[in-house]
């Protein structure tokens, strides 16, 4: 990533972490950087692109297969640029009626092969895969347009 994330990441206000969704202190192997300069580590692939219904970003996931960087842009709800192309999030619905994401099962791969690895040892609850801009656009179809999503 040009504008690297930095490693060591500043505390968030508890007032800002409302529209990081979920933010943490606690490194993480996903982290983000907002337009404002705010970094923030959060839980999983899925919050970092939840994050981006509120905020352009640039952020940073590992594979957790490989260890490979996936790095992806948001721009006015868009991904902008997913490096590489081949990026695919696996991610759990844990209440369906409110769009709530579980993030034990939810990764950004960087590419199927490695996500086909990891799924034959996966014994988590049934989860779906789409790339990063398909899980945005089903996450405001799925909330109506509205800007809120959760994450457990």
């Amino acid at each position: 990533m040009r504008d690297r994330i930095p490693d060591s990441r500043v505390v968030v206000p508890l007032t800002l972490m409302a529209n990081i969704v979920g933010a943490t202190n606690s490194k993480t192997p996903n982290a983000l950087v907002l337009d404002s300069g705010l970094t923030s580590n959060v839980g999983c692939g899925a919050d970092i692109l939840l994050t981006g219904l509120y905020h352009d970003l640039k952020a940073e996931a590992v594979c957790p297969v490989c260890g490979n960087k996936v790095e992806v842009i948001i721009k006015d709800r868009k991904v902008a640029s997913a490096r590489p192309k081949s990026a695919l999030l696996h991610y759990v619905v844990d209440d369906e009626n409110r769009f709530s994401i579980c993030c034990s099962g939810t990764f950004l791969f960087d590419r199927r092969q490695c996500l086909t690895k990891w799924l034959k040892s996966y014994e988590g609850p049934r989860g779906s895969v789409a790339s990063p801009q398909a899980f945005m656009d089903e996450a405001l179809s799925r909330r109506g347009g509205r800007q809120r999503a959760a994450c457990c």
